[in-house]
């Protein structure tokens, strides 16, 4: 490994630890409670349920609900992992006070220290996946993939300001296309089933792998058994098939659409999705599955209203084609920076609010534009720029 490797390894490492540090969302609690109660409290088949079983004057059903628990068990099963093992170091007074009360936490070093423990899953195993990537890229494209690694903008957002899980998320999908470039293995749906024990949206990136009939519809199968292998022991609880079987945020998928009657409509994500299909069907060599497993989720990105998180899921397969190709570098630029420019302008929570300053960006371009009609423009660009990329995936 050459010094400047190691070089943009440490900046991103260090970068890393910085977020850990300073910044803070809201969402890092109820994916920690499920992590407590899981391995604090035993309730490992439960605790969807749990808050629905508690007196409704409990302060854990005032300041949630009992659809806290949203995502498939995976989720919840691999953070409670990390602190069942690091539950002894583990100021409990000042996580106690998190999920109670956020004004109650204790402005410490043990605040601090609970920030880096509830980050510190994604550190690892980003870390693994990276380790694995890097053995995998070509030597030519090796410090221009690292580089892009260390300053991965929706990696460094979602994992190490938010505390969300789609990093897991993103390095199963881009192991699944990388350890089978030329053409997929059973591994690579394997892979793409434990994603959607995370999320359920990798499922729908099964299509893309195998030739001809029997050969896709072996690789589905495969992949969607493992999903119904990781969620089969949750399906006598009614808290889970209410809240997490179908995740409620499925139906962004159709805000996009064209209305053919009345009542009846063309969803622009399945249209697209569909054609895309057809496109592999008949011409699956054309392209590796990086670009294949990027293609289905920029048609994603393109026509809903994705959550910013979301779009951690293809940005390894981003740095990953930026690195090898030259051509694309600029369309997959301004993918990423049309992305940062509409995260300023979500809720203030997810930007500034990140950092604990109190700057609403959306309504101070408001007094002056209406914002709305400015997040549109940047939406449309980042939609056109994602067709223009999936076009240039073809012919390069």
């Amino acid at each position: 490994m050459t010094k400047k490797i190691i070089v943009l390894l440490m900046f991103g490492l260090i970068l890393r630890l910085v977020l850990m540090f300073t910044t803070f969302h809201l969402d890092i609690r109820g994916h920690n409670l499920a992590a407590y109660l899981i391995s604090q409290k035993g309730e490992v088949l439960t605790f969807y349920d749990y808050i629905s079983r508690l007196p409704r004057t409990h302060r854990w059903v005032e300041v949630y609900r009992d659809n806290l628990f949203i995502y498939p068990p995976l989720s919840y099963l691999t953070l409670s992992a990390f602190m069942k093992v690091l539950g002894p170091i583990y100021p409990w007074n000042t996580f106690f006070a998190l999920i109670h009360e956020v004004d109650s936490i204790p402005k410490d070093y043990t605040w601090l220290l609970l920030k880096f423990l509830l980050k510190f899953p994604y550190l690892v195993i980003e870390g693994l996946g990276i380790c694995w990537l890097i053995k995998k890229v070509d030597l030519k494209a090796r410090d221009k993939f690292i580089l892009g690694l260390a300053l991965n903008v929706p990696v460094l957002f979602s994992a190490y300001m938010m505390g969300q899980f789609d990093v897991i998320i993103a390095i199963l999908i881009a192991v699944s296309a990388i350890a089978s470039l030329k053409k997929p293995t059973i591994w690579s749906a394997v892979l793409l089933g434990v994603a959607a024990g995370f999320k359920p949206f990798p499922l729908l990136l099964l299509p893309l792998l195998g030739e001809g009939i029997k050969d896709k519809l072996k690789y589905v199968l495969i992949g969607v058994a493992t999903y119904i292998l990781i969620i089969f022991p949750y399906l006598g609880s009614a808290g889970f098939r209410r809240y997490a079987l179908l995740a409620s945020q499925t139906d962004k998928i159709e805000f996009a659409k064209i209305l053919v009657s009345g009542s009846q409509y063309l969803a622009l994500f399945w249209v697209l999705s569909i054609l895309l299909w057809w496109w592999n069907w008949y011409d699956h060599k054309r392209l590796t599955l990086v670009e294949w497993y990027l293609a289905g989720l920029l048609v994603f990105y393109s026509v809903t209203h994705f959550h910013p998180q979301w779009f951690t899921w293809g940005s390894l397969l981003i740095v990953w084609i930026g690195a090898h190709k030259k051509e694309l570098r600029l369309p997959l630029l301004v993918l990423v920076l049309s992305f940062v420019a509409l995260l300023m302008l979500f809720e203030p929570s997810l930007n500034f609010g990140l950092f604990g300053v109190k700057f609403d960006l959306f309504a101070t371009i408001n007094k002056h534009f209406p914002a709305d009609q400015f997040a549109s423009i940047l939406r449309s660009l980042f939609a056109a720029t994602g067709i223009v990329t999936i076009l240039r995936l073809r012919k390069s």
